[in-house]
C-alpha cells in the first residue's frame, strides 16, 4: 500500500478497501446542526438542492450519529446551534449501483466568522493547472514552534480535482506543483493559537476555476511519501487541531466522532 493511500485511509478511517473503488468525486455542503447539553445532535438542516435527496439523506443520517464534547457557556454545558461546512467524498465502483459516501472534513462555528484583519499570504495557483480547470485539496501536518511559527511542514494527503486531472502524463507533475505551493505557503503562515511543539493539520484548497461547490467534481488521490511524524499525527487517538488558511477552525467546538466512516447510499429508482 502506498504511503499516500495509507495517509488517506488514516484521514478517512476506517475506509478499508477504498482502493477497490474505480471513481472518487468530491463536493462541499453547508448547513446547521443543533447539539444538546450532552453533545448529542438533535437537529440537522443541510441544503438539499445541491447534490440530490439520496445523498443528502445519507449525509444527514451520518451527521445525526456524531457526538460532540458539550459546548460550554460560562463553564456550563448548553444547547448550541452550529454552522456546518463539510467536505464530502463519494466512491463509485463499476458494475454496482449507488455509491459510498464519507465526510472527509468538517468545520463548525458558533456564529458567523468575523472578518480576518491579519493579512495572509495566498498560495500560488499553478497557472497551467488553472488553465485546464484542475484544482487540488492538500492536507499538511505542520509542527509549530515559538510564537506560532511553522518549524516543519509535510504533505500528508493530496487529491487533484477536475475531469482533466486524471491524465496519466501530467498527473504527477500537477501534484508536485500543488504540493510545493501548499508546503511553501503553510510554512509562511503563523499559528498564534497553537502551542509550541504542537502538530496541527492545515488544509490548503485550490478550487478549480468555475467550480462553485454545487456539484460533484472528479477527484484523484495522489501518492505522497508522508514522513513518519506526519503519519503518526494523523493516526493519533486525539486528532490534531485543524486549520484552514492558517486560521483555527471549530474553535470552542470539538467533535468526538472520527470522520471518514463510509455510508452506502442507494441509487435513485
Amino acid at each position: 500500500m502506498s504511503r499516500l493511500l495509507l495517509a488517506l485511509l488514516l484521514a478517512l478511517a476506517p475506509l478499508a478497501g477504498a482502493s477497490g473503488f474505480d471513481e472518487v468525486h468530491a463536493a462541499r455542503v453547508a448547513g446547521t446542526i443543533t447539539v444538546d447539553e450532552r453533545g448529542v445532535v438533535t437537529e440537522v438542516a443541510i441544503d438539499r438542492s445541491k447534490l440530490g435527496d439520496e445523498v443528502m439523506s445519507g449525509l444527514e443520517d451520518q451527521v445525526r450519529g456524531w457526538r460532540f464534547e458539550p459546548v460550554l457557556d460560562q463553564g456550563q454545558p448548553t444547547q448550541a446551534r452550529l454552522r456546518l461546512s463539510a467536505d464530502l467524498l463519494a466512491f463509485r465502483q463499476r458494475g454496482t449501483e449507488g455509491l459510498a459516501l464519507a465526510v472527509s472534513r468538517a468545520r463548525f462555528s458558533l456564529q458567523p466568522a468575523a472578518t480576518e484583519a491579519r493579512p495572509l499570504a495566498q498560495p500560488a495557483y499553478p497557472p497551467d493547472a488553472a488553465s485546464q480547470g484542475i484544482g487540488a485539496d492538500v492536507t499538511l501536518m505542520v509542527r509549530v514552534g515559538e510564537g506560532g511559527k511553522a518549524e516543519d511542514a509535510a504533505v500528508a494527503s493530496l487529491m487533484l480535482m477536475g475531469e482533466r486531472a486524471g491524465a496519466p502524463a501530467s498527473r504527477e507533475r500537477h501534484a508536485a506543483r500543488f504540493a510545493r505551493s501548499a508546503t511553501e505557503v503553510a510554512g509562511r503562515w503563523q499559528y498564534p493559537w497553537a502551542k509550541a511543539g504542537e502538530t496541527i493539520e492545515v488544509n490548503v484548497r485550490y478550487t478549480p476555476p468555475g467550480f462553485d461547490g454545487r456539484r460533484w467534481v472528479r477527484a484523484f488521490p495522489i501518492g505522497v511519501d508522508a514522513p513518519d511524524w506526519a503519519v503518526q499525527a494523523m493516526s493519533a487517538e486525539t486528532p490534531p487541531r485543524a486549520s484552514v488558511a492558517g486560521m483555527e477552525v471549530s474553535s470552542g467546538v470539538r467533535l468526538q466522532t472520527r470522520l471518514g466512516s463510509i455510508l452506502p447510499v442507494p441509487s435513485a429508482d
